[in-house]
């Protein structure tokens, strides 16, 4: 196999996921559907939110979109090298819905 020199590959990384599904409850279609949609409901909100806020005033769109994308390149690092939980994966899907929302003001 050929060896990877990305984070989330690593030997320790792997040996990590697999002992947490070792422990944790069986994974389920309506599970992950649940899931999904949940994050992409979030991501519609935040991205919906920073629309109106970035559409009344267009100079803050670009404070927004910086922001909130330094900020959702912090969590992703953290969910990479540390460990990945739901309140993780909440907050990344708030903050790229920022991002997307005032990216998304001038398209």
């Amino acid at each position: 196999m050929q060896q990877s020199s990305n984070p989330v590959f690593s030997d320790k990384a792997v040996k990590r996921a697999s002992a947490e599904v070792e422990s944790s409850a069986t994974m389920t279609v309506g599970g992950s559907i649940m899931k999904t949609g949940l994050l992409l409901a979030l991501v519609i909100a935040a991205g919906a939110w920073s629309w109106s806020l970035a559409e009344a005033d267009p100079g803050r769109a670009g404070m927004l979109t910086f922001g909130a994308s330094m900020a959702a390149f912090i969590v992703a690092m953290i969910m990479i090298f540390g460990k990945p939980s739901a309140l993780m994966a909440l907050l990344y899907a708030g903050l790229q819905g920022v991002v997307l929302g005032s990216i998304f003001v001038f398209v």
